[in-house]
């Protein structure tokens, strides 16, 4: 009977040890904010106090790589926010890595995953004309993208759809003074 009364003291004992193990803090939410659909900022959540509140010396947990400037600051004890210069520009990859012995204020060291990766993807198209409405056989289409895209890339993989009809359509990219002339031609009316 001591021999039990022994063990389960023991395990009583230890218990707290291995809860606190899987306890240890680790980055509970990670992800870019966005603004009109550019990324302007990355915003990191801790799930322990890792500085103190208020303290305005407190250091980044990060080292940042990234072609666009910033500047990173703690907006709370478990929040951290790196805010860009300018948003990022379309084709552009930031990494964020957590600064090798970074600790929480009770001095434990974080788990889990210490690399995240910001990237702003390839185009997209913002605006699209013609919108709606009858659209002709030769019909022209102005697309206004978040960055210049490849135009090559663009001649090979870029078609239309049109309901009924099962197949592709191919499109011709214009080549850029007749898009300066088709842009002027529209006239200055809003």
């Amino acid at each position: 009977m001591r021999a039990w009364v022994r063990l389960v003291l023991a395990l009583l004992v230890l218990s707290p040890l291995g809860a606190a193990a899987s306890n240890a803090p680790q980055v509970v939410m990670a992800t870019p904010g966005t603004g009109g659909g550019s990324i302007e900022r990355f915003t990191v959540r801790f799930s322990d106090p890792m500085v103190p509140l208020g303290d305005p010396r407190a250091t980044g947990p990060f080292k940042v790589e990234c072609p666009t400037a910033g500047q990173g600051r703690w907006i709370d004890q478990r929040t951290y926010v790196w805010e860009f210069a300018a948003p990022l520009p379309g084709g552009q990859s930031c990494s964020f890595d957590l600064r090798e012995g970074l600790t929480d204020l009770r001095g434990a060291e974080l788990a889990g995953t210490r690399r995240f990766t910001v990237d702003s993807g390839g185009p997209k198209a913002r605006a699209v004309l013609p919108g709606e409405g009858t659209i002709e056989e030769d019909q022209v289409f102005l697309v206004a993208a978040n960055q210049v895209p490849d135009l090559r890339s663009v001649a090979a993989n870029a078609y239309c759809a049109v309901d009924g009809i099962g197949e592709k359509i191919p499109v011709d990219v214009l080549k850029s003074e007749v898009t300066t002339k088709v842009v002027e031609g529209l006239g200055s009316d809003d």
